[in-house]
């Protein structure tokens, strides 16, 4: 089995991480006005989204603007060297 198309490995790895992130700090703004839950539906949509269109897709400008962004960046470059070292679709 194969990826789908799209980008590559490490871009959807860092594309969940920092999707998620971005997702949380948008929605975190609204939850005065819901029920408590966007930061958290924010988070996974970032997620999700990151994951299917890869870290380009996400704008700079909300990138640059996160808190612990050198944290985020380090635990992407970690996490893509793990996950990238192994075929998680093979078989054995």
């Amino acid at each position: 089995m194969t990826a789908p198309p799209g980008p590559d490995r490490d871009a959807r790895i860092r594309g969940c991480l920092f999707g998620g992130a971005v997702g949380d700090a948008l929605g975190a703004p609204v939850e005065f006005d819901s029920s408590g839950d966007s930061d958290s539906t924010g988070a996974i949509t970032g997620n999700v989204l990151g994951t299917i269109h890869g870290y380009d897709a996400i704008a700079r400008k909300w990138i640059a603007q996160l808190e612990l962004r050198d944290v985020i960046e380090r635990l992407c470059e970690e996490w893509s060297a793990v996950l990238l070292s192994s075929d998680p679709l093979d078989d054995d």
